[in-house]
């Protein structure tokens, strides 16, 4: 992983709140699995202490990474609190009181929302679950081939009236049903 990967969220959050933030914007808080990561989220960290995705159990990632490398600081983990933390310009981990709000480190890259329409002329009823299951199936499909469904959550859409698929000649009367009443 290269630094660039690493980033601070200076808008400090509980250990929780900043496991969902990361997980939600990025891909999940940072494991440290070498000194050299060490050393990139140290970086990341500049002066702060921040946490990073360790929590007490048997002391794991938060991505479910295995522990490997370790650089706890003297007398750490003491085992009094459950998550860990990054211990600023020393490159040291301690273990912290998982409620305090300190800024915190997330690994991978943004994540971003593409909203994608599909037309679909059909006689079937769109709204019917297994149509609907059909239709998703092949579009997962598409994006296999094409190399990309191992980066894509796919859900769907819902209309304002809960409707997945919107009749676009029943939209398209509506609109000119509102121009003529105007």
């Amino acid at each position: 992983m290269t630094a660039e990967r690493y980033i601070l969220v200076a808008v400090g959050g509980n250990w929780k709140q900043a496991q969902t933030y990361c997980r939600q914007q990025y891909t999940d808080l940072v494991s440290l699995r070498n000194s050299t990561e060490n050393s990139y989220a140290s970086l990341a960290v500049g002066g702060n202490t921040a946490w990073i995705g360790m929590y007490k159990g048997s002391w794991t990632w938060s991505d479910q990474n295995n522990l490997i490398f370790q650089n706890w600081g003297s007398g750490q983990p003491d085992n009094t609190y459950g998550c860990g933390g990054i211990y600023y310009s020393q490159s040291i981990w301690q273990d912290m009181p998982c409620d305090w709000k300190i800024p915190f480190v997330c690994y991978g890259a943004l994540k971003q929302k593409m909203v994608v329409r599909v037309n679909i002329s059909s006689v079937m009823d769109l709204e019917d679950l297994d149509v609907q299951t059909s239709v998703f199936q092949q579009i997962e499909d598409t994006l296999k081939k094409g190399g990309m469904y191992d980066q894509a959550n796919l859900t769907w859409n819902e209309q304002e009236y809960g409707n997945v698929f919107e009749n676009t000649d029943a939209t398209t009367s509506k609109k000119r049903n509102k121009r003529e009443d105007l």
